[in-house]
């Protein structure tokens, strides 16, 4: 059952034979706890491959005549599965957009010159390729995991690549400073919440009480095992998250 962070601060408190609270602001033990819980829920989760971690994404738009080509992650976006953008030559549809390492994405741009009506020369720190200018995007790299570079954008119908023209799917941080609230409930499945509970305790107890407990880390233990063998409510064989071979476009 999920719980809220005041909720998950509570029980920990109670663990440690410490000052019941009504808030996670109401002694500075509390908040220490709360934070710690916050702090294990980015990190024992945020590397989890999971569908339920995953969320509809906007990319953001940089708005820069010189770059019409780019795009960027929003802070919060951990990494993508896949990216559409939508095409306004075809209906409006949305169309896919394939990653490429930096290698191969600049491999094919370096290969086109300016020749014809439809090429854009585009310059960053010096270095200048061509892309096309009457087509939505089909391929897309990033080199510092801050901005998306895409091969072309349609001039007909935008001056750059647009936000609102976005659709991907990806995950999101989990957990941030912005997390520290009694009524924060943490972004993870059900079943997730013992592993979390136990994974927070244990933490708690070495570094608040310096003393570790047994009791929590066996069951963390145990919850790892459960939930790493119980994924997915259904599974095809081809199902893309069950293959390890996929190279997103930013992953940490």
């Amino acid at each position: 059952m999920a719980k809220t962070l005041l909720q998950l601060t509570q029980n920990i408190l109670s663990a440690m034979d410490s000052d019941e609270v009504s808030s996670i602001y109401d002694t500075v033990e509390a908040l220490q706890v709360a934070t710690i819980v916050v702090e294990t829920l980015e990190a024992e989760f945020s590397n989890i491959d999971l569908p339920s971690f995953d969320r509809i994404l906007k990319l953001t738009s940089v708005s820069d005549p010189s770059r019409p080509n780019y795009l960027r992650y929003g802070e919060t976006v951990e990494q993508i599965r896949w990216l559409r953008y939508r095409d306004n030559r075809n209906r409006g549809l949305y169309k896919e957009v394939h990653y490429l390492t930096p290698s191969e994405f600049f491999g094919r741009l370096t290969l086109q010159t300016g020749n014809g009506a439809n090429r854009l020369q585009i310059t960053d720190n010096d270095f200048t390729y061509w892309i096309d200018n009457n087509r939505a995007p089909t391929f897309y790299t990033s080199v510092d995991n801050n901005y998306l570079i895409f091969d072309s954008y349609d001039s007909e119908f935008e001056d750059t690549l647009e936000e609102s023209n976005t659709f991907a799917l990806g995950q999101t941080s989990l957990g941030d400073s912005g997390s520290l609230s009694d009524s924060y409930i943490p972004p993870i499945p059900n079943n997730y919440f013992p592993l979390l509970l136990a994974e927070a305790k244990a933490t708690c107890f070495l570094t608040l009480k310096q003393m570790p407990n047994a009791k929590s880390e066996q069951i963390a233990r145990r919850q790892r095992s459960r939930v790493q063998n119980n994924r997915y409510k259904s599974m095809k064989a081809d199902y893309p998250y069950a293959r390890s071979k996929y190279d997103f476009s930013r992953k940490r």
